[in-house]
């Protein structure tokens, strides 16, 4: 049976860096080391980043974990997250999953009464109904805005088999 993200994750919230935000935490560097990348301009570094994750990835999460998918973007107050966003089009099934939406005023600094973080998350999924290597290579692209697919936002995953928490970002700036 599968716990939900408050049970399992009570207390956690999902926000950059979030090994700080737990008690235990582990990072890992994807990327070349000592390696500055210009937008666009190294496709070693985004090869090896790439590899990484996906490397990563599979040996923490299995094919029949029960899974949530947590992604986060931050709006105006007018931009709202829909059904035909990047993530919802990586799930195979989205009818079959719990889908739930709010706006997030309690992370990072929010400089003006409408601005906000808009959150969904996806529940009830097992990691082969989702195309994680897409995501995780959205993910890497994500501070250049050249390359594709790309995500504007963040994105976690929560094993809830394993009690584990993923999430992928860029620190290079």
């Amino acid at each position: 049976m599968e716990s939900n993200f408050t049970d399992i994750f009570a207390g956690l919230k999902p926000q950059k860096p979030l090994f700080y935000s737990w008690p235990v935490g582990i990072r890992f560097e994807l990327g070349i080391d000592d390696e500055i990348v210009v937008e666009g301009s190294d496709e070693a570094y985004f090869a090896q980043a790439t590899d990484r994750a996906y490397k990563l990835f599979s040996h923490v999460f299995g094919d029949e974990d029960d899974i949530s998918i947590i992604y986060q973007r931050f709006s105006d107050g007018r931009q709202k997250i829909r059904k035909k966003n990047f993530i919802f089009q990586q799930i195979s099934s989205v009818d079959n999953c719990r889908v739930a939406y709010e706006d997030v005023r309690d992370i990072y600094e929010l400089y003006y009464k409408s601005h906000c973080w808009k959150r969904v998350t996806i529940s009830g999924l097992k990691t082969k109904d989702v195309n994680h290597r897409n995501i995780l290579l959205s993910l890497v692209h994500t501070d250049c805005s050249t390359r594709k697919p790309r995500i504007d936002g963040e994105c976690y995953f929560l094993n809830h088999t394993k009690s584990i928490a993923l999430n992928l970002y860029d620190d290079r700036g």
